[in-house]
């Protein structure tokens, strides 16, 4: 009995250092969205050279990218998911990316996109213009828990059915093999 009585301080001691060194979940705060770091921007569709092979011609058209900019504090986070809603010609389009090992404190960026087809689709055959676009809403979260909520425009978002499967991931996308070192790694989803 007193062999036990004498390990019990000893694991007490294991058990405090382990918990001590267990990461912590990021907090409010720790994660920024300044309050012009969402970037919505029209970009026309990347155009590849084949070394061999038939050339074929495409018309370049517009796709919608929306970047976010946005800053951590904790040393490394295993994952954020960012919920994106989108406000567009009256119809809120929503989607979501969720990237891990985001590295403490530098500049990071998250990135969806609307294609051009899924433009169309919104406007109903009219022309897109920036004031078709009327709010964006990205919130980001961390396995369930809010960490920061920021919109493009003051104001809430109106109560609308949403549509899915408009918003893009950059990897269903011809801008998957561009900017590698621009985003962090997105988290495989399961089909």
């Amino acid at each position: 009995m007193k062999k036990y009585l004498l390990l019990l301080p000893l694991l007490l001691s294991f058990a405090s250092v382990a918990s001590a060194q267990a990461p912590a979940a990021p907090q409010l705060g720790d994660v920024t969205i300044a309050s012009n770091g969402i970037l919505p921007t029209g970009v026309k569709t990347p155009e590849f050279v084949l070394a061999s092979g038939p050339i074929k011609r495409a018309k370049s058209l517009t796709w919608l990218e929306i970047e976010v900019q946005y800053a951590t504090l904790p040393l490394m986070i295993d994952e954020l998911t960012f919920e994106y809603s989108v406000l567009i010609n009256g119809q809120l389009l929503t989607g979501s990316s969720t990237y891990v090992n985001i590295e403490k404190g530098r500049e990071h960026y998250a990135v969806v996109y609307l294609s051009p087809a899924g433009i169309d689709n919104v406007m109903g055959g009219a022309p897109f213009t920036a004031s078709a676009l009327a709010n964006i809403q990205v919130r980001v979260t961390h396995q369930g828990q809010e960490l920061v909520v920021r919109l493009l425009r003051p104001g809430a978002l109106p109560n609308l059915q949403q549509r899915t499967g408009l918003i893009l991931n950059k990897p269903e996308t011809p801008f998957a093999p561009l900017f590698w070192d621009r985003y962090e790694a997105l988290k495989p989803t399961s089909h």
